[in-house]
């Protein structure tokens, strides 16, 4: 995901961020009321997070100039 930032052209300091903020990040699945314990996450931001759709959108844009 950095090397998309970093192709997109963002600052660096915004590359670092991201960094930061999408390691060391941990999962955990639930349906009804069955949950499995929490498991190493290496990509993605919670459904919640506001980053979510910004880097939703970041992740598919390289995708799209396959379309051009």
């Amino acid at each position: 995901m950095t090397d998309i930032i970093k192709l997109a052209g963002f600052n660096s300091k915004v590359v670092v961020f991201f960094k930061n903020y999408l390691t060391n990040r941990v999962t955990t699945y639930s349906w009804n009321h069955f949950s499995l314990p929490p498991f190493p996450a290496s990509m993605g931001v919670g459904q919640e997070s506001a980053l979510s759709l910004v880097l939703s959108a970041l992740y598919l844009a390289p995708i799209l100039y396959l379309f051009e």
